[in-house]
């Protein structure tokens, strides 16, 4: 199943596909409001995937159609990959001897910095200067998930874990329409 995060409020306006606005119930929905809305998702989906198989067809046409065009640019795509590096090898060792950043027409060296860690010594400054450290909110979440109480609390402060309803969609609703589908009466 599909599942949609999103906090909505009754009466609340939500803006949807070519410009089309919904908005929110005030009441709980009907049953009948609920299995029309169903419908529609499963209409949708349907006519998407109608789609995408049209679209994969002419993907799968285009590229038989011009397989020898698509390898010649891929092999063409690899050639000057490779002469663009040899290019830079080659600029870097005249560098290494001149001594001369504008080492050619449409060539040259740039100098820049490059940074080296030590992991364990860094971590350990950036525990006692204060400087460097970013809130792992992913770890947070997850050790607050495995530490967490009925009542909200967990180990770790200023942290609570509350459950929230989300909305789940079937992957497959036509599947899901046809077993909630009355069964039909048998012949006499």
């Amino acid at each position: 199943m599909t599942e949609t995060a999103i906090r909505l409020d009754a009466g609340d306006t939500i803006a949807a596909a070519n410009d089309a606005r919904v908005t929110i119930p005030t009441v709980a929905p009907t049953a009948d409001v609920l299995a029309d809305q169903v419908q529609r998702v499963y209409q949708a989906r349907l006519g998407l995937a109608t789609l995408e198989e049209a679209l994969a067809k002419q993907r799968a046409t285009f590229e038989q159609d011009n397989a020898e065009l698509i390898r010649q640019t891929a092999n063409l795509k690899m050639l000057v990959e490779t002469e663009e590096t040899v290019l830079r090898l080659v600029t870097l060792k005249r560098y290494a001897v001149s001594q001369e950043k504008d080492t050619g027409p449409g060539v040259g060296v740039r100098i820049e910095r490059e940074v080296t860690i030590d992991r364990a010594a860094a971590f350990a400054w950036a525990k006692t200067s204060g400087q460097g450290l970013e809130l792992n909110e992913k770890a947070v979440r997850q050790i607050a998930l495995a530490t967490a109480n009925e009542d909200g609390t967990c180990g770790i402060p200023g942290a609570t874990v509350k459950s929230v309803p989300r909305a789940t969609i079937a992957k497959d609703l036509g599947a899901a329409i046809a077993k909630a589908a009355p069964a039909e009466p048998s012949g006499a």
